[in-house]
């Protein structure tokens, strides 16, 4: 295995050097202010934990909560991780909830869609990361490669809470958390007033984006409240600042193989953009008391997208315009009821019990000049979960913790494809679907942990270790008719992890509490193959898909050494992480099936099939994120990442040769400065504010693997360098808020790499906030 370049790790250092020697001044200055001291609300769930240690939390906004659901997941704590909370939403004017992460450190959004995208934590996607809402699985058996559609299936509007942990994490949140984890808290009632309600409407350029969610939360007892929302958008053409520039000496054919996107004549719209959604949501909290004290919780959440093109289908890059792949429904369907109790045993102090049903469906048409292609796919998955933790038992002049729980589900899939000649009208149904209809999806699994937690003269020591054992099985039926093969399989198989953090002691007279802590992490995961790896015959960027049902489960281990400062004034984290890769599923050209006449009559690229790996694949790299209160009321935010994937080749004509993994980001990152105004500036009213400015970056991505090079979507070559510019403002009086954000000042072409669409043309994106 070829080790990575120095460059990019070097210019890492750097930055963090930078911020040490910020730091000692920072805290300096704002030691003696006691105006900085943050109040400790008595309400904090973990104030009155003796396992709890304060200083142990792992977001860069750092708050007093005053509500249990106010307090970050117990799962981010010694972990590289990042909160938003839902004004940093608000504050984007984001047009979607992966958009939202584009400033997370170690995370990188691909769009294969103007309305469909991709989080990358550590340069991996799809089943090698999880995704959850409000503590159930948003994964399910068709997450593919690049599961493009699923998280925009979230509101951004509906997000109260946005966690992203980098790294492996099965062992603690379940299969699929190979490199990390995006875990969504959902907007519910708060039980702080009697009643409130808010209507907010945007408005975005560089698409005609129109859109706005009206929304009520309503205490109607001591200790029942309920809450309501509903919004909607529609989004035009997107328009961008023109078409990428084309690497030199490319021939006439070579231009046309990789025209994506498309332009319509004026060379800025772009094609196969544009969309339509609805969201809706009712959630009732229910806080019991007396004997049986703890909380009641249900909600159901609807996200409708309609009339959505594939980008890079609509048209493909040699086809004619009125080739297009659409995705006219996109819905998601979620129902849960949760329990939380307080029992006060000893082996369950607390103890947690959900059922949650979801409900994923799609209908899509591919456009052709003579007929048209038609399927429509939905995966019904049914999940419990369960979960406890022990009263806090002293161990080595410490407090220890025993977590424990065990979570499953099932999942039913239907699939079918219908092709209608255009001229005749004449329809007739397929021989299967993209999926095998039918097909059945199980798994479960246990889980076990334990937290310690010691301060002494030594400083404060913190570990964990815990243990799962997952489980999976799939059952697929066959079908002669297009050649395909039954699937009766399982996988079982065990992760282990564990974490050690250390914070110095600090001197006589000093801070409370060190503001440095150190962190040493090891973490197993583990992927079973899911239905759509085994089963799934579809068109994707990278070519025609077909199904391989003898595919193995992906297992990996994380290993991570991180350094977080949260002095007065500065925030500051560092981490540096080494990903192995097990069994890693990557893509190898294939044939067609006989009789599967969308194979053989794809345009895009030669057909592909996933297989395991015969090696280990690495994925190394480091982040940081530095937080700066300077003076003048202004703040600088910085974050770099950088990844280096490479593994064992595919192909079987290159043995014992290794390639680069499929679509890892190059080095990127953003900086920020911002001005806010003080609340009573303006003569005395109750009106505060900020002005800002923004600039990401990202270097070409040069390092191409074998899928990548079949993508249209990345040009020869790999995609180019970007630099852009962003201004931001918002006014805030009382409760209401006017936000806005100009995007690319400077109007450059640019694409984030693996995508389909252009960034979007110097633009205005407004958002105004009323408290009704």
């Amino acid at each position: 295995m070829r080790l990575p370049p120095p460059a990019p790790l070097a210019a890492l250092a750097l930055l963090s050097a930078l911020a040490a020697l910020l730091a000692p001044a920072s805290a300096a200055r704002a030691e003696d202010d006691p105006a900085q001291d943050s109040a400790q609300d008595p309400a904090q769930d973990s104030a009155q934990d003796p396992a709890q240690d304060p200083t142990q939390g792992d977001t860069l906004t750092v708050t007093a909560p005053r509500d249990p659901h106010d307090a970050p997941s117990e799962e981010l704590e010694g972990r590289a991780a990042a909160t938003l909370r839902d004004v940093d939403v608000r504050e984007q004017v984001a047009r979607s909830t992966p958009e939202a992460l584009r400033g997370v450190a170690g995370t990188y959004v691909q769009q294969t869609a103007h309305g469909q995208a991709s989080a990358y934590i550590r340069g991996r996607t799809g089943r090698q990361t999880l995704l959850m809402v409000d503590g159930f699985r948003l994964n399910h058996a068709l997450f593919r490669q690049g599961p493009n559609q699923y998280l925009f299936t979230i509101d951004p509007l509906s997000v109260e809470r946005l966690e992203v942990l980098r790294g492996g994490a099965s062992v603690w949140l379940g299969a699929n958390a190979l490199s990390g984890a995006v875990l969504v808290r959902s907007k519910g009632p708060s039980l702080r007033a009697p009643a409130s309600a808010a209507l907010t409407l945007l408005r975005t350029g560089a698409d005609g984006g129109l859109g706005g969610r009206a929304e009520a939360d309503l205490t109607l007892a001591r200790g029942f409240g309920l809450f309501v929302g509903a919004g909607g958008v529609t989004r035009g053409p997107l328009e961008a600042s023109g078409p990428l520039p084309l690497k030199p000496g490319l021939t006439a054919a070579q231009r046309i193989e990789k025209s994506v996107p498309r332009f319509e004549a004026d060379g800025r719209t772009q094609l196969g953009t544009g969309y339509d959604a609805l969201s809706a949501d009712v959630a009732a909290r229910l806080q019991l008391r007396g004997a049986l004290r703890g909380e009641w919780t249900a909600a159901a959440r609807l996200f409708r997208q309609y009339n959505a093109p594939r980008t890079d289908l609509c048209p493909p890059s040699e086809a004619p315009e009125g080739w297009c792949l659409t995705y006219n429904e996109q819905f998601r369907t979620h129902a849960y009821t949760r329990l939380a109790l307080r029992l006060g045993l000893a082996l369950a102090e607390r103890a947690e019990a959900g059922v949650s049903f979801q409900r994923q469906h799609e209908r899509r048409t591919n456009d052709r000049v003579h007929y048209q292609n038609i399927g429509r796919d939905a995966v019904r998955v049914w999940e419990a979960r369960l979960k406890a933790r022990t009263r806090p038992l002293d161990l080595a002049g410490g407090a220890l913790r025993l977590h424990y729980g065990l979570d499953g589900s099932a999942e039913g899939v239907e699939s079918k494809a219908w092709t209608r000649l255009v001229r005749s009208s004449v329809t007739r149904q397929d021989a299967r679907g993209q999926y095998l209809d039918d097909s059945a999806y199980l798994r479960g699994e246990g889980w076990a942990g334990a937290r310690w937690r010691r301060a002494g003269a030594w400083g404060a020591w913190g570990a964990r270790l815990g243990a799962r054992l997952s489980a999976a099985r799939a059952e697929a039926p066959g079908d002669e008719r297009s050649s395909s093969r039954a699937v009766s399989r399982g996988w079982a198989g065990p992760t282990y992890g564990g974490g050690l953090t250390w914070t110095p002691p600090v001197r006589e007279g000093g801070p409370q509490a060190s503001p440095l802590s150190l962190h040493l992490n090891v973490e197993q995961g583990f992927s079973a193959p899911n239905l759509d790896d085994l089963t799934a015959r579809q068109l994707t960027g990278q070519g025609y898909q077909v199904e391989n049902p003898a595919l193995a489960p992906e297992r990996a281990t994380t290993y991570e050494l991180g350094a977080r400062l949260r002095a007065r004034g500065v925030e500051a984290e560092l981490w540096g992480f080494a990903l192995e890769l097990r069994d890693g599923i990557e893509r190898r050209d294939a044939a067609c099936p006989p009789a599967d006449f969308g194979c053989q009559g794809s345009r895009t690229a030669p057909p592909f099939t996933l297989i395991n790996l015969p090696g280990a694949a690495w994925v190394l790299g480091a982040e940081h994120a530095l937080t700066v209160r300077l003076p003048l009321r202004l703040s600088l935010r910085e974050h770099a990442s950088y990844a280096w994937g490479e593994g064992p080749s595919p192909l079987p004509s290159e043995p014992g040769l290794t390639r680069p993994l499929s679509r890892i980001p190059p080095l990127n990152g953003a900086v920020a400065l911002r001005w806010s105004a003080p609340e009573g500036a303006l003569r005395g009213a109750p009106l505060s504010g900020y002005l800002g400015y923004e600039a990401r970056w990202a270097l070409a991505a040069t390092r191409l693997s074998f899928g990548d090079q079949l993508d249209q979507r990345i040009p020869y070559g790999g995609t180019p360098a970007s630099l852009t510019h962003g201004a931001l403002f918002g006014l805030r009086w009382g409760a209401h808020e006017l936000l806005g954000v100009v995007e690319n000042l400077t109007d450059v072409p640019y694409r984030t790499h693996g995508s389909s669409v252009n960034g979007a043309a110097r633009s205005l994106n407004v958002s105004l906030r009323l408290a009704l």
